[in-house]
C-alpha cells in the first residue's frame, strides 16, 4: 500500500491499491461447522464495529445476502478527512479475524467509491463484498493541530487583522512588558484568540527584552521568580498558559524551572517549552509536578516564503494524523496567515482540526 505523504492524491479507479497487501493476511480456517447464517453475523458484526470507528453511518448501511447464500454485499458511506489506504487496511485486518482474506479491492478516485472482495477460507461460507462511498460529512477526530503565534503585537497593519480575524483557534503568545501588552491581550481575547505568556529567561547569549520586561536569571530566589510570575499573570490576566523567551540556562536549571512551574501550577496555567535546547529540565519537572505542559513539534521561521510555509504544512498535517495532534509555532507574518487561510478548506478534508494549544496539552495524568 502506497505511503501517502500529507495531502492525499490517489491514482484513477484501481485495483493496485490492495496489491501490496494481497496475501499478506493470514487464511484462518472457520472452525466447527459454520453456515451461511453464522458466517454473516460474525464478518458483518466485525465490519460494523470497524466501520463505527471510522464513523460510518451505520443507519445507512444496507446488507443483502444472495438467495443461495453465496454471496454477502455491504454497501456503507463513510465520512471523508482519512486516508482511503488505512481504511482498507483497517477493514481488511478485521475481515482476517473472522477467516477471510482480500481477494481483490478497487477504487475509483473521482467517483470516490471503493469495493473490496473478500474470499472465506471455509469454502462452505459465503464470499463478502464490501461497497463503501466517500460522504460529504467530515470524519471528526482525526488529528488536532495548535498553532502558536508568537511575539503577536497590535500593530495598524492587515495582517494583523488577519491573524485577528482567522475563524479558527489560534494562540498568540506576548511578553508582559507595559501598557501595550495589556490591551493587546484584551484585543485577542476580545477576538477569541487563546493569550500565553511570554517569560523572558536568561540564555548563555545576551538577550534584549522590550522596555518594562523582566528576566527570570539563574540566580534569583524563590520570592523574585514567584514575584516575576505573579507581576506578568497581573499584566496579562487572559493569559491561558506560560511558554519560555529564550532561556537556554534557565531551562537546563532544575531548581530554577521547579519554582516557575510550581508557580505556574498555582496560576491554574500550562508550559510550553520551545525545545530552545535539547537539555531541558522542563519535561521532567512538569511531569514530576503534573503541570500541563507541551513541547513545540514545528519550528516555521519567521523568514519562511509561501512557498516554504505551504510545504511546512503539508509536513505538520501528515505528522498530526501519524501522532494524533501537533503543535506548530509561527510568528505574525503574511506568509504564515495568508498559508493558513488558503488551507483551512484542506485541513478539514483531510480530517484536521485546529484547535487551541490548551486542547492538546498534557496534563500529566497519563
Amino acid at each position: 500500500m502506497a505511503v501517502l505523504y500529507g495531502y492525499r492524491r490517489f491514482a484513477p479507479a484501481a485495483r493496485p491499491i490492495i496489491s501490496a497487501l494481497r496475501g499478506s493476511f493470514r487464511k484462518t480456517g472457520a472452525p466447527g461447522r459454520a453456515s451461511a447464517n453464522t458466517a454473516d453475523d460474525s464478518i458483518t458484526g466485525k465490519l460494523r464495529a470497524c466501520l463505527i470507528r471510522f464513523e460510518a453511518d451505520t443507519a445507512a448501511m444496507t446488507v443483502k445476502t444472495a438467495a443461495d447464500s453465496s454471496l454477502i454485499t455491504i454497501r456503507v458511506p463513510v465520512p471523508r478527512g482519512r486516508p482511503v489506504e488505512y481504511l482498507v487496511w483497517s477493514l481488511t485486518q478485521t475481515a482476517d479475524e473472522a477467516g477471510f482474506t482480500v481477494a481483490d479491492c478497487e477504487y475509483d478516485e473521482k467517483k470516490e467509491r471503493g469495493l473490496i472482495r473478500f474470499t472465506p477460507a471455509d469454502g462452505r461460507v459465503p464470499e463478502v463484498r464490501l461497497a463503501f462511498s466517500i460522504s460529504n460529512r467530515y470524519f471528526s477526530a482525526t488529528a488536532r493541530v495548535a498553532f502558536l503565534i508568537r511575539d503577536f503585537g497590535f500593530e495598524p497593519d492587515q495582517t494583523t487583522l488577519d491573524f485577528l480575524s482567522f475563524p479558527a483557534p489560534l494562540t498568540v503568545t506576548m511578553i508582559p512588558a507595559g501598557t501595550k501588552s495589556e490591551w493587546t491581550s484584551k484585543i485577542a481575547d476580545h477576538y477569541r484568540k487563546e493569550v500565553v505568556i511570554a517569560l523572558p529567561m536568561e540564555s548563555h547569549a545576551a538577550v534584549s527584552p522590550p522596555a518594562g520586561a523582566s528576566v527570570i536569571m539563574i540566580h534569583h530566589s524563590a520570592e523574585q521568580i514567584s514575584g516575576h510570575l505573579s507581576r506578568a499573570a497581573s499584566r496579562i490576566p487572559e493569559f491561558s498558559g506560560f511558554i519560555n523567551q529564550w532561556g537556554t540556562r534557565v531551562m537546563q536549571d532544575s531548581r530554577v524551572m521547579e519554582i516557575v512551574l510550581t508557580g505556574i501550577k498555582k496560576e491554574h496555567g500550562y508550559f510550553i517549552d520551545t525545545k530552545i535546547t535539547p537539555n531541558s529540565v522542563a519535561p521532567a519537572v512538569a511531569r514530576r509536578l503534573k503541570v500541563p505542559f507541551r513541547a513545540v513539534d514545528f519550528e516555521i521561521p519567521k523568514n519562511a516564503d509561501a512557498a516554504a510555509v505551504d510545504i511546512l504544512l503539508s509536513e505538520l498535517t501528515a505528522a498530526a494524523q501519524n501522532t494524533g495532534s501537533a503543535l506548530a509555532a509561527g510568528y505574525p507574518t503574511p506568509a504564515l496567515i495568508g498559508s493558513l487561510k488558503k488551507r483551512l478548506p484542506s485541513f478539514a478534508e483531510n480530517g484536521v482540526t485546529l484547535v487551541y494549544v490548551s486542547a492538546i496539552v498534557d496534563h500529566g495524568d497519563r
